[in-house]
């Protein structure tokens, strides 16, 4: 059934990784909030201005007031005074006249706001100063006791003077008044305007900074909520073996994680594949071994009964017998090596062991081999102690011998060498085969596997040999190797620790 999956792609929409997001959450709102602040500071600031202005407007009006009251009572206190001389109404007149000065430096403190007010209130405190002046003579000459015609004359005159003073002083008294009262009422349009605005500027920062905080939220946790379903999605399709959805992008941890993900399922996806060849490996093992098994219990029944027919040819054909069950139990002892060696539970037992004895034992194993196909053998070896297994490097060196001889052409030469190199024994097997392709040479010693080149090819095996050789120079911390080409032979070479 194909499946197809709609692909979908999501980049980070805030940059760098998910705590600098949250700092982008946190600070987006708190750089508005304090924008706005400092225009709520600036409207607060301007209302306090307007505020103390409409506050110094009412009080110049108050003042002005209280200057006119106390003005209209001198006038009537000093003009009773003038008509019956009494002493108690000169003094109250001079208490008011104290009280009328300090209302005059009140109102010239605040009339100094505006230059209109200012100049109102120069022109009130002349009048008044000259008004004191009249009161000052009028009553120098109603102390002297006497009224006689030049005092009387004096005191008519200051009179007369007095009288011109009073409507020039009720004058500028209500300028005064009319506009300290037009600055009244301006100031508290202007007191109620900035009001206004600042409770305006609250609403609206409050309103901003929670819009913006909860789309921030909502962003970013719909961001973060989109890339995880990508990851989860991708979860779901590398189950059921689809192509992956595309990188989530961005530079924070959730695409780390993305990329983790994808390396893990493109690991995940070669060890499954591995897994597959192993198993078709070894199907077709299990099919070599079976014809491999079967071929020489069938040579053994043959014999038995060739010598059961025949007693002439009974040594010969048991023999024969016993040629063919040794090498079923060879192949039966291959993968019961192989398995012990991965398991873990393959033993190795180190002693004081020779290079030369090594060698030795290896080509007495396989001497019939060389002989049969009139092989030429050249040894170069340097005697030098080891400490390790003796039987499996013998054995090790005897299945290179043995591959070597296999895929050696009648009447071939072979170079076998034990040499120390630094601190290391290097042993090696050369042959004049079909030599092994580069490709084949990557996996040649992996379970199952065979080289691919010329009649290497054509010759069957179980694959296991060089699996077990690898194995074992392994758990001797050792190394193991081929130097080929298709067409020049073969070198196969180990090294283990000196």
């Amino acid at each position: 059934m194909d499946q197809k999956k709609a692909k979908r792609t999501v980049a980070g929409v805030l940059p760098g990784n998910l705590v600098q997001k949250g700092l982008w959450i946190i600070g987006l709102p708190l750089i508005l909030q304090l924008s706005f602040l400092m225009i709520i500071l600036f409207e607060n600031t301007r209302l306090q201005t307007e505020s103390a202005r409409e506050a110094a407007y009412r009080r110049l009006l108050t003042n002005v007031g209280a200057l006119s009251l106390r003005s209209f009572k001198i006038c009537v206190i000093f003009t009773d005074y003038l008509r019956t001389h009494n002493d108690a109404e000169l003094l109250t007149a001079t208490t008011i006249l104290k009280h009328l000065h300090g209302d005059l430096e009140s109102i010239e403190k605040d009339a100094a706001l505006t230059p209109d007010c200012k100049t109102i209130c120069n022109g009130l405190i002349s009048t008044l100063s000259q008004s004191n002046q009249v009161f000052e003579r009028s009553r120098e000459i109603l102390l002297q006791g006497s009224l006689d015609v030049h005092n009387a004359s004096e005191l008519f005159k200051q009179r007369k003077t007095l009288m011109k003073l009073i409507p020039k002083f009720v004058h500028y008294q209500q300028q005064l008044l009319e506009h300290s009262l037009t600055l009244t009422q301006a100031a508290s349009a202007e007191k109620q305007r900035a009001q206004t605005y600042l409770q305006r500027w609250i609403i609206l920062a409050s309103i901003v900074s929670a819009l913006v905080g909860v789309l921030a939220g909502i962003l970013f946790s719909s961001e973060i909520r989109q890339r995880l379903a990508v990851i989860a999605d991708n979860t779901k399709l590398l189950r059921q073996k689809l192509e992956l959805n595309p990188p989530v992008g961005g530079k924070d941890e959730i695409n780390d994680l993305d990329l983790a993900f994808r390396e893990m399922a493109k690991e995940l996806r070669e060890a499954n594949e591995r897994e597959r060849q192993l198993v078709q490996q070894k199907g077709e093992l299990y099919a070599m071994i079976a014809h491999d098994i079967r071929s020489p219990i069938m040579a053994a029944r043959m014999s038995m009964e060739m010598a059961l027919s025949n007693p002439e040819l009974l040594q010969a054909n048991f023999s024969r017998a016993d040629r063919n069950l040794n090498h079923i139990a060879n192949l039966i002892t291959d993968l019961l090596d192989v398995e012990k060696l991965q398991a873990g539970k393959f033993e190795i037992f180190p002693l004081s062991v020779s290079s030369n004895d090594i060698v030795r034992s290896a080509l007495d194993t396989v001497q019939g081999l060389i002989d049969n196909k009139a092989l030429s053998v050249t040894t170069k070896i340097e005697e030098v102690t080891l400490y390790a297994d003796r039987e499996l490097l013998a054995r090790v060196l005897c299945n290179l011998l043995s591959n070597a001889i296999k895929f050696s052409p009648q009447g071939a030469a072979l170079y076998i060498e034990a040499v120390v190199n630094q601190d290391q024994v290097r042993f090696c097997v050369q042959d004049q085969g079909p030599g092994i392709d580069e490709q084949s040479q990557a996996y040649i010693f992996g379970r199952f596997q065979q080289a691919n080149a010329g009649s290497r090819s054509e010759t069957k095996g179980t694959g296991l040999g060089l699996a077990i050789c690898k194995m074992v120079v392994d758990e001797h911390d050792g190394k193991i190797g081929v130097i080929s080409a298709p067409g020049k032979g073969s070198e196969f070479w180990f090294s283990i620790p000196a």
